[in-house]
């Protein structure tokens, strides 16, 4: 009897010191179900527990890594108990230091976060360590993270922002700049109905797909779009009125997996389109604008002047359109030297006195040897002066077109009065060049060596130069003080081609010490009238 009572302690004694069982741990890893964009993060959940809650754990490790592949993965952080370490570099295995012991209920539960680096399907293997260990194979979990290439939509509008009351154009241009195909691509614009009102999508290709008008906003819904792939979609509405009308551009697109674009940022854009119509409030010219390019016509104190208007015009981009109403006292341009110079096409349009008639009128009111408008634009659009009194500078000048020199760029003289314009060089209200026209003017009373009224030079390269119709010039005057009789009493015309229609020349004379050629008009070389 007591030795059967031995042996049965020597059992014992030997059940309870044997290795603990081979898998003593349960360990679980769970990830992302759908792909992960390449290059971004994704986060693996890890949690370890003991199999038997009465039997520690000591000296646990463990070795995360993706079998077989090298740089694919790369570590970003974790909330684990220990350290993380890469093994080498390119994440292809990290170490697992410091986890402790675990015994009883206590676990371990914690995030790493992974940055794939690879497209496609990666393994990652989470490989554990203890002293009670046995067999490896047993104390692991694998899952499988997969990458994709994913697209990225950037959308901008294209627009001039200071636009005039009336028609206009915008062009929606977007582009997948991403890797990856884009699917189910979404373009929206939104904004006030009064712009939407009259929108005519004029685009063709994608920009017809899923398109939808409504009383707000205007979208477009294509299936897909290729890497590298861009549209380019026009539309024309009308500005109805003078105000400030936001646009707003909103892009969304799926992956071929069904991800969301991971790159919202250049998804949209936002433009507000501040008419351009800038109305002169002050009668006098000294201040310069203040913030050439705002879209607001003030100067340091806010007044809108003739010469921050057309400043502020010259600054924007398009065109726009200058009011000036009616003052009884006129505008005047002195205060700074040298004529008021127009670098970019610009409407100056005069509002007539509602009770007389009586258009706007413009001068100068210093001693200023300069024309009072300069036109230097470059540019085949016409600059208009249109329903406004032009009045020369009291003073006899020495320059080319006492009351405008145009040197460069179209110019459309409409309804307006010239007079008043003396000066010894060409053209006593206008020295012009191609591109000019003019219609329903009056030019009286201006005087100049040359071109009375209008000292035209054209470039005679078979396209007219210059339209005049409908217009009257009267009492105008080439005179030459110095010697030489003056040349062309009204129109002075050299290598130009100008089509004259409708159009009276009456009491014009050229004049001076010796016999003046032109009373009317002169003819010069290469011209054709």
């Amino acid at each position: 009897m007591r030795r059967s009572l031995s042996f049965l302690i020597l059992l014992l004694a030997l059940f309870m010191t044997r290795p603990a069982s081979a898998t003593p741990l349960t360990v679980t890893l769970s990830g992302p179900s759908n792909p992960t964009s390449l290059g971004f993060v994704t986060s693996v959940d890890v949690t370890i527990r003991p199999t038997a809650q009465t039997v520690p754990t000591t000296n646990l490790s463990a070795e995360v890594r993706t079998p077989g592949f090298a740089q694919v993965i790369a570590l970003q952080g974790h909330n684990c108990p220990g350290t993380l370490i890469e093994v080498h570099d390119g994440g292809a295995a990290f170490r697992w230091t410091g986890l402790g012991n675990l015994s009883g209920t206590a676990q371990i539960s914690c995030t790493i976060d992974l940055r794939l680096l690879r497209l496609g399907a990666t393994p990652l293997l989470l490989q554990l360590a203890c002293d009670q260990c046995s067999n490896p194979a047993n104390n692991r979990a694998e899952i499988t993270l997969t990458a994709e290439a994913p697209p990225d939509l950037a959308g901008r509008i294209d627009t001039n922002p200071f636009p005039t009351v009336g028609p206009a154009t915008l062009t929606l241009s977007f582009a997948n700049e991403g890797a990856g195909l884009a699917r189910n691509v979404n373009v929206g614009l939104f904004g006030p109905p009064a712009l939407f009102a009259n929108m005519v999508n004029a685009g063709t290709g994608h920009c017809t797909d899923g398109y939808v008008l409504g009383s707000d906003f205007a979208s477009i819904a294509i299936v897909q779009m290729d890497p590298g792939e861009s549209v380019s979609c026009r539309f024309d509405f009308v500005i109805p009125a003078a105000g400030s009308y936001p646009l707003n551009l909103l892009i969304s697109a799926d992956s071929a997996a069904g991800l969301p674009d991971p790159w919202p940022d250049n998804n949209s854009d936002q433009v507000t389109l501040q008419t351009a119509d800038l109305t002169v409030n002050t009668r006098f010219s000294p201040s310069p604008d203040s913030n050439p390019g705002d879209g607001q016509c003030a100067d340091g104190n806010g007044a809108c002047s003739i010469r921050a208007a057309i400043e502020e015009s010259n600054a924007l981009p398009g065109y726009q359109r200058i009011n000036i109403p009616y003052q009884a006292g006129g505008y005047f341009l002195g205060g700074v030297a040298g004529a008021l110079q127009i670098t970019d096409p610009v409407l100056l349009n005069g509002a007539a006195d509602p009770a007389s008639g009586a258009r706007p009128w413009i001068t100068r009111n210093d001693g200023d040897d300069a024309s009072l408008f300069r036109i230097a634009t470059d540019s085949p659009t016409q600059t208009v002066f249109h329903g406004l009194e032009l009045r020369g500078n009291p003073l006899l000048l020495s320059v080319d077109g006492a009351i405008i020199s145009q040197s460069r760029g179209a110019l459309w003289l409409r309804e307006c009065t010239l007079s008043g314009g003396r000066t010894t060089g060409q053209g006593g209200a206008l020295r012009g060049t191609e591109g000019l026209r003019v219609t329903g003017v009056e030019f009286f009373d201006n005087q100049a060596a040359t071109g009375g009224a209008i000292a035209l030079f054209g470039v005679f390269d078979g396209v007219p130069d210059a339209l005049i119709e409908d217009s009257v010039f009267d009492d105008n005057r080439a005179q030459d003080g110095t010697g030489n009789g003056g040349i062309g009493g009204a129109l002075y015309l050299f290598r130009a081609q100008v089509d004259v229609l409708r159009t009276a020349l009456t009491n014009n004379r050229a004049t001076g010490n010796q016999a003046g050629q032109g009373g009317a008009v002169f003819i010069a070389t290469q011209t054709q009238l």
